[in-house]
């Protein structure tokens, strides 16, 4: 057996080949090849649902790290379906936002994607989630009316054993950035609202 189907089949045996989140989150963070390994499962399956959803009419619903937004936005034309970036976009509240991942944004934006405001407690911005502020003012001035908000509820982040005693933000709490970053109702309405109704309809 090579290094590569060891490290593939490691990577198998360890994550669902369907669970989609952050490498960098996991009980113990895959490192070299097996991260590799695991970036190029998950980048293939992607591709194989994108193929298979096309004909559906459905989205392709993200949640990536910044570092995979270039790739995201070189595929989205290939893919061929409207994508959806969950959680920010992966942005961080501590970290600024770098103008390569900015330029990446544009190109998603232009090509029709669309951003979730949702899972702050998940990007470094705990407590009233004021560090998700200027982020929902930068990627609504990018993707406008294609910005929906988004509970997160179950809130499997609190299921964690590392957060587990942690207490839940309510619906209220999650809204609030929104309300504060785009205080402008009728805005506020679309991305509450409107907008959800057009992805979801």
């Amino acid at each position: 057996i090579t290094t590569d189907e060891q490290a593939y089949r490691q990577v198998k045996a360890q994550h669902s080949r369907y669970y989609l989140t952050l490498l960098s989150e996991q009980e113990q963070p895959l490192q070299g090849q097996q991260q590799r390994t695991a970036l190029n499962i998950i980048r293939a399956d992607i591709e194989n649902i994108a193929v298979r959803i096309r004909a559906l009419g459905w989205h392709l619903q993200l949640y990536v790290r910044p570092e995979d937004l270039a790739w995201v936005a070189a595929q989205q034309p290939v893919w061929g379906v409207p994508v959806v970036l969950d959680h920010m976009a992966g942005l961080r509240g501590d970290a600024e936002l770098t103008n390569e991942q900015a330029s990446h944004l544009c190109a998603l934006a232009d090509g029709g994607a669309w951003v979730k405001f949702s899972g702050f407690y998940r990007l470094a911005m705990s407590g009233s989630f004021t560090l998700a502020d200027a982020l929902i003012v930068k990627l609504h001035e990018l993707f406008g009316s294609r910005t929906v908000w988004g509970s997160d509820w179950p809130h499997t982040w609190y299921m964690e054993e590392a957060h587990k005693g942690e207490v839940v933000p309510g619906f209220a709490d999650l809204m609030a950035p929104v309300q504060r970053a785009l205080p402008v109702t009728k805005i506020q309405q679309a991305v509450f609202s409107e907008s959800p109704g057009v992805l979801y309809a």
